[in-house]
């Protein structure tokens, strides 16, 4: 049986981070209190999926400054 996503070691470790944490976007989607499709959706409209070596990516400080900015506006 496989681990969760959260349960995983290499994914708390990546949380331990913080905003440095680079996260493979199923682990940037399952911190995001959206369903999966809106959470994908909402990286995708804020350009914050990006590519590192043919692996899509998010850097979670990039997230954090994107839902701050969307707050203040």
């Amino acid at each position: 049986m496989s681990q969760s996503i959260a349960q995983s070691t290499r994914h708390n470790s990546r949380l331990r981070l913080g905003e440095a944490a680079v996260l493979p976007v199923p682990q940037a989607i399952a911190l995001l209190p959206l369903a999966d499709k809106e959470a994908r959706d909402w990286l995708e409209e804020n350009q914050l999926i990006l590519h590192l070596r043919g692996r899509r990516v998010v850097i979670w400080g990039d997230v954090l400054r994107q839902l701050k900015s969307s707050d203040q506006a």
